[in-house]
């Protein structure tokens, strides 16, 4: 939760309101909300009963592609 705290409060407010100001964000931990916030979205998506499942297949399976991306960007920088 604190991750998603920083994410909106520290990252997405500064871009939202256009601060200007140099940030700096490190890209371990914009990978890290990255992957919180998919984990979150497919949750919600395919555990809530919330949402129709009309469809809802193709957005699992690029939801799922994302996620494999965010892991392979963040293997990536670790071996860096």
């Amino acid at each position: 939760m604190q991750l998603l705290e920083w994410l909106h409060e520290e990252i997405r407010n500064d871009f939202e309101h256009f601060i200007p100001k140099t940030l700096l964000a490190s890209s371990d931990d914009c990978l890290r909300a990255s992957e919180t916030c998919l984990r979150l979205t497919i949750a919600l998506l395919t555990k809530s009963n919330n949402v129709t499942p009309y469809g809802i297949g193709d957005l699992q399976t690029k939801l799922h592609s994302a996620s494999i991306s965010v892991a392979a960007l963040q293997a990536s920088l670790n071996d860096a």
